[in-house]
């Protein structure tokens, strides 16, 4: 309950320190356009991949391998195939934070 406080201070002395939103419905409606667009990204990941877009990992004993994307070799299985979009994504967003964190 503290954190409710310190945001209502914060937000009164600082009162553009949360942004400014002229109109919300048309703040939600971008939203949840930019959601939909998400979704459709993640969903088309899963369905237009080809062999090019696969990274193979060493071959174990038992002849298994760690098959992820190649845009993140070792690091983004394909499986659980449903969520490989959205996963893929985020590390992807992840990685470039990271770099331009670096560079900051």
């Amino acid at each position: 309950m503290l954190w409710v406080v310190a945001a209502e201070t914060a937000a009164k002395r600082y009162p553009g320190c949360f942004g400014t939103i002229q109109d919300l419905e048309k703040h939600k409606s971008r939203i949840a356009e930019i959601e939909t667009k998400r979704a459709e990204v993640h969903q088309r990941i899963l369905t237009t991949w080809t062999k090019d877009d696969v990274h193979i990992g060493r071959i174990t004993s038992d002849g298994a391998a760690l098959v992820t994307f190649a845009k993140a070799p070792g690091e983004v299985p394909l499986w659980p195939f449903p969520t490989a979009g959205q996963r893929l994504v985020e590390y992807l967003l992840r990685k470039e934070a990271e770099a331009e964190a670096k560079g900051a």
